[in-house]
């Protein structure tokens, strides 16, 4: 496997570290459609299921955020937006026959899959565990 879940990851929040292992089993399964010499459709099909999983994601961690009134919603949003539109770059050129999958990708996306959970969704469940004393948690 090429991407290990391990605790350092765990938010803390029972819905996003769910949708975080999933995200995780998504890469390493397009890291191994890659490694096995899969065709260019089927590298395409598994790209896309990782873009189209990620954007239900950012939308879920969207909805939490605004219903927890995140302070550092724009710049959360700011990252999800940024990976959404490499994705979608890559999956573009990919389809277009411009642009073949390779592990520099894949790791790109771990080390940002990484970097993210570690930072800026552990600082969103932090805010959300805390509370800000004047209203109730809204996670669920």
């Amino acid at each position: 496997m090429f991407f290990h879940w391990n605790d350092e990851y765990g938010v803390g929040l029972l819905e996003i570290d769910q949708q975080h292992r999933l995200l995780i089993n998504l890469i390493n399964d397009l890291y191994m459609a890659i490694h096995e010499n899969k065709s260019t459709e089927a590298t395409a099909d598994f790209l896309t299921r990782l873009k189209d999983y990620a954007l239900m994601h950012f939308a879920t961690e969207t909805e939490i955020m605004r219903r927890n009134s995140y302070p550092e919603i724009n710049a959360h949003l700011s990252q999800h937006n940024e990976m959404i539109l490499k994705l979608a770059e890559v999956e573009s050129k990919h389809f277009g026959g411009k642009f073949g999958l390779c592990s520099e990708l894949i790791i790109f996306l771990r080390e940002w899959l990484a970097k993210h959970i570690c930072e800026s969704d552990k600082a969103l469940a932090d805010y959300i565990n805390k509370g800000d004393g004047n209203k109730p948690n809204k996670f669920a």
